[in-house]
């Protein structure tokens, strides 16, 4: 939460629970149902938190008791990011009809960007200064690779089609200063970096991560992996140099989220643990969990 005393969690029986950071403990509960529950994030003041499920349907929850606020249903989207505070969230890729900016006060859908498919879906990222959507779009087979579309959030216009190939369980993201776009075609592949300013791949040595998933932290020195085994690798950015290496021992990751400020790490453990790093600890040393 932008305070920073809560994170949120999805199950996939459709429990979604709210933990204080302060305590360690639950303090609400909410079930959307027999479907997966995917929180997606938090309103910019923190009263409200957006969860999205597996059927589409887009749920907001007010922050710490979690009783239902309001609801968006048949949406279809299957993937959600948001933007001006929670206000507006760019949703899909949604089967039939591509991505779409919806006002999330009453549902309504404001702009689609041009030149989509109309069959399939994939992942979503908005930019950090909110100007630009990054969609993928594929249908769910083993054969299906997409590239990774670029669109304005103001006027729709496709701006790069870069050819990526990602695979179904290939990812992206952007880099902190919204300069770049990081693909990894699949699990265990090497990750491309690709400006924004060309709509070309940038040249890399062969260091890098082949784990999971990587991230940047926020304040855009370290660069995470979060490997299949569950082992945590911290590299800083620029030189690839390796800071730690940590097991935590609860099984592979789950997913994981950073705190406003960047300095602390949340991870959700295949063994229903989450774990909070502290990821100003010297780099001599793992940071033991809180």
């Amino acid at each position: 939460s932008p305070d920073e005393e809560y994170v949120a969690t999805g199950n996939e029986d459709g429990t979604v629970q709210l933990w204080s950071l302060i305590t360690g403990k639950c303090v609400g509960t909410y079930s959307v149902g027999d479907e997966y529950a995917y929180p997606v994030g938090f309103s910019a003041t923190g009263e409200a938190l957006i969860v999205n499920t597996l059927e589409g349907s887009i749920v907001m929850l007010p922050v710490p008791d979690l009783m239902l606020l309001r609801s968006i249903e048949d949406t279809d989207a299957q993937a959600i990011d948001l933007l001006d505070g929670g206000r507006m969230a760019v949703v899909g890729p949604v089967y039939d009809d591509g991505i779409a900016l919806m006002d999330l006060r009453d549902g309504s859908v404001i702009l689609r960007p041009e030149g989509q498919r109309s069959e399939g879906f994939g992942q979503v990222a908005v930019s950090p200064d909110q100007t630009l959507v990054a969609s993928t779009w594929m249908v769910h087979d083993d054969k299906s690779h997409s590239d990774i579309s670029i669109h304005s959030v103001q006027t729709g216009r496709k701006l790069w089609e870069l050819p990526a190939g990602l695979a179904w369980s290939g990812t992206f993201r952007f880099s902190p200063d919204g300069a770049y776009i990081v693909s990894r075609e699949g699990r265990g592949e090497k990750e491309t970096r690709w400006s924004l300013a060309t709509g070309q791949p940038e040249p890399q040595d062969d260091a890098g991560s082949e784990g999971m998933d990587a991230e940047w932290d926020p304040g855009a020195e370290l660069s995470l992996d979060l490997s299949d085994e569950g082992l945590l690798t911290v590299r800083r950015i620029g030189d690839e140099e390796i800071a730690w290496k940590v097991d935590p021992g609860c099984g592979e990751f789950c997913g994981h989220a950073y705190t406003q400020d960047g300095r602390r790490l949340i991870t959700a453990m295949a063994d229903s643990t989450l774990l909070v790093w502290d990821l100003e600890a010297p780099a001599v040393a793992p940071p033991p969990p809180v």
